[in-house]
């Protein structure tokens, strides 16, 4: 027998049973499904019974109580000698041994069992340990880590094309997702299909659809969409052109009726100056009148023209004035005389 320290191999060997090839320490994460395959050359004939057991490890936290977990919820068997870890969590981290019980004698192998802490999707990938004395020796090993995860962004498409429609379901998980779509919440229209295409919407097709993925890590929904009777993309052009030919039609609408109103405007103008009556003409003027008015253009004549014009003018009131004068003496006279 062996003594189990610090999380290292205690490997038991009686009779033929042969360890995992990735090896007695496995690393697993949270979430995932691991398999631990052993293997034996006996004959099934041979062998009376194939046992699996485990053996959890007690831990304390800080200086807090003793923890001791054994119970593992999702446990199966893959003949002929591989035990299937589902779900994975801190209560499967320890020691599993399989064992064989022959009628003439038996054996074991155990394999001990750790579980990565706070583990993420992103986490998975090759790592690689690598150990070295001095420059000559070295040993490195590498490890594949697949972190296991429950469905995650899942989606739901609605396409409309015509009178069909086409609905896809995608989602993020590892393993793949399984797929069951939903009408109005209560009715599956489509059971493990990512795609559901509808060749005719049709009165029992409306409604709103939701998308529903599962793996054993978990599930997922997403969000409803509605479906509706109609294409609203081919709806919308509809609207579209049917806009277009009322904006074409009221601009139409609006140059006629400008057309008119000038029109009506200018036979309106028209009828108004035919009706309105001629003017008086101004009268003319008499030779006094432009005799006692004179324009003077000072800048296109000199000072000396302006002063005989002025005087020659002033001259021929004088001799208007006396003139005027005489001939009311005279008037006077006359009516003496005839009295």
């Amino acid at each position: 027998m062996c003594e189990l320290r610090d999380w290292k191999i205690c490997v038991l060997f009686i009779g033929k049973v042969f360890p995992p090839s990735d090896g007695t320490s496995l690393v697993f994460a949270r979430g995932s499904t691991e398999r631990i395959v052993w293997s034996y050359d006996d004959e099934i004939e041979a062998l009376s019974r194939r046992i699996w057991t485990f053996e959890r490890f007690a831990f304390v936290d800080a200086d807090g109580g003793v923890n001791i977990l054994t119970s593992l919820f999702e446990v199966a068997i893959e003949k002929p000698a591989t035990l299937v870890l589902r779900n994975i969590n801190e209560t499967y981290g320890g020691t599993y041994k399989f064992s064989l019980q022959p009628s003439n004698g038996g054996g074991e192998s155990e394999v001990v069992v750790s579980i990565a802490g706070n583990a993420k999707r992103d986490d998975s990938g090759t790592y690689r340990c690598e150990a070295k004395s001095h420059e000559v020796a070295k040993n490195d090993t590498e490890i594949e880590f697949i972190v296991n995860y429950p469905p995650e962004n899942v989606k739901l498409l609605l396409t409309r094309s015509g009178k069909s429609a086409t609905i896809r379901c995608t989602a993020e998980a590892l393993p793949s997702a399984s797929f069951k779509i939903f009408l109005n919440q209560t009715k599956i229209v489509a059971q493990t299909e990512q795609i559901l295409i509808i060749p005719e919407v049709k009165k029992n097709h409306v409604g709103y659809y939701t998308c529903f993925a599962r793996n054993f890590l978990g599930n997922e929904s997403s969000d409803r969409e509605y479906l509706s009777p109609e294409d609203k993309a081919s709806s919308n052009n509809t609207s579209r052109v049917t806009e277009w030919y009322i904006v074409v039609l009221l601009l139409v609408s609006g140059i006629i009726i400008g057309i008119l109103l000038s029109y009506i405007v200018s036979c309106s103008r028209r009828k108004f100056r035919s009706r309105k009556p001629h003017s008086n003409p101004e009268p003319s003027t008499t030779e006094a009148d432009t005799t006692d008015y004179q324009e003077l253009d000072l800048s296109q004549t000199n000072t000396e023209d302006n002063y005989q014009s002025l005087r020659v003018n002033a001259a021929i009131n004088e001799e208007e004035s006396t003139y005027n004068e005489l001939n009311t003496t005279k008037d006077v006279e006359n009516n003496y005389t005839n009295l």
